[in-house]
């Protein structure tokens, strides 16, 4: 409370990634809801704004939240509704999907905008309070073969490094924007965002078309706002003629000033390939079917820790235990090897003493089953 008067914050917002997961206990779901309560009491002799960003995957949300309780002591419920797909997968795939493809299955159809808020909705959260996290960064992927560029494409492995992002598999904004003439770019009316691809490089990402798409989808369900995940990788300079911040103004354009209601994008330029595209209409429809929490295949799992992949080595798991018994997460080496004995990470002749410090060191891969971006 100090700190916040102090530097006359509106309030403070939460990322405990994830309650009962990564280390914690199962009785972290609880214990969320114990600490939401006594910073709310608090708060609210101050009348400071308390909310919380929160997980999406479908395990994460059943093990980790008592969204009633939650919903009744948020301001706001903050869901990061984005890196839904990357290179921890073996295909090419939209991180910011805002509703299923048709041929998906399982708990592939979770992988998606519509799905979330229809299950933290049908849980006991308001509309009224719930936060559309929007993304203004890419997942990139090398293709297997150039050949094979669309949606569910093969993949190697995570895309080149940004010139200054430096983290395989991820581009902000602005190197997007400013790099991909000459791409050949697609819009799936799925997806509801443009994916791009030339050579073996791949780029999923959200455009100002699809941000105001999303935007006035979220606003047809009467949800709270939305939030940007992250100011850092919009276009904050301004480099591809659509003026600073464009991605950030688009979200105020249609969430604070009413914005257009209809959108109506032409033919992006492309250098030597132009594809035509049209955006969907937002719906409103949501899937209503009851969610239970599921779990990746456990083999190999016995304890808390990391276990390789036996037939890909720059693939690895993290255990970790659930009430419902293991569950592991998929994580990824992007240019080096995993080591099982002494739990390394190896690259050229230098060993990183762990997985932790590789990952802190290099890149921050995101596990599908662990979502966080943030």
């Amino acid at each position: 409370v100090k700190l916040m008067q102090e530097h006359v914050f509106d309030g403070f917002d939460l990322d405990w990634e994830y309650p009962a997961y990564r280390g914690g206990s199962p009785h972290d779901k609880n214990n969320f809801v114990s600490l939401v309560k006594e910073l709310k009491k608090e708060f609210n002799n101050h009348r400071f704004i308390l909310s919380a960003a929160v997980g999406v995957a479908s395990e994460t949300i059943d093990n980790g939240y008592d969204v009633p309780a939650l919903a009744e002591n948020l301001d706001f419920i903050n869901l990061m509704t984005y890196d839904r797909h990357g290179p921890w997968k073996n295909l090419t795939g939209h991180h910011a999907a805002i509703r299923p493809k048709p041929e998906e299955v399982g708990n592939q159809r979770k992988l998606n905008f519509e799905w979330v808020v229809s299950r933290w909705m049908e849980l006991g959260a308001p509309a009224e309070k719930l936060v559309l996290g929007l993304a203004s960064y890419g997942r990139t992927f090398t293709l297997l073969s150039s050949s094979k560029a669309g949606l569910g494409a093969p993949i190697t492995g995570p895309g080149l490094r940004g010139p200054y992002t430096r983290e395989p598999g991820l581009l902000a904004y602005y190197e997007i924007c400013s790099s991909t003439e000459g791409w050949t770019k697609t819009v799936n009316s799925n997806v509801g965002a443009p994916y791009a691809s030339k050579g073996n490089q791949w780029v999923g990402y959200d455009d100002m078309e699809s941000i105001t798409m999303k935007s006035q989808w979220g606003k047809s369900l009467g949800l709270a706002g939305a939030m940007l995940w992250e100011i850092e990788t919009d276009d904050f300079h301004g480099v591809c003629g659509q003026g600073k911040f464009p991605i950030l103004n688009t979200i105020n354009n249609i969430w604070r000033r009413g914005g257009p209601v209809v959108v109506t994008p032409t033919a992006e330029r492309t250098g030597s390939t132009t594809t035509t595209f049209t955006y969907p209409s937002p719906s409103i429809t949501t899937p209503t079917t009851t969610a239970t929490a599921t779990h990746e295949a456990t083999q190999g799992c016995r304890d808390n820790g990391y276990i390789r992949d036996k037939r890909n080595c720059r693939k690895f798991y993290r255990c970790y235990q659930t009430s419902e018994g293991w569950s592991k997460a998929a994580l990824y080496c992007p240019g080096v090897w995993f080591s099982t004995p002494r739990v390394y990470t190896v690259t050229g002749h230098k060993l990183y003493p762990s997985v932790a410090s590789f990952l802190n060191r290099d890149v921050s891969p995101v596990p599908s089953t662990l979502h966080g971006s943030r």
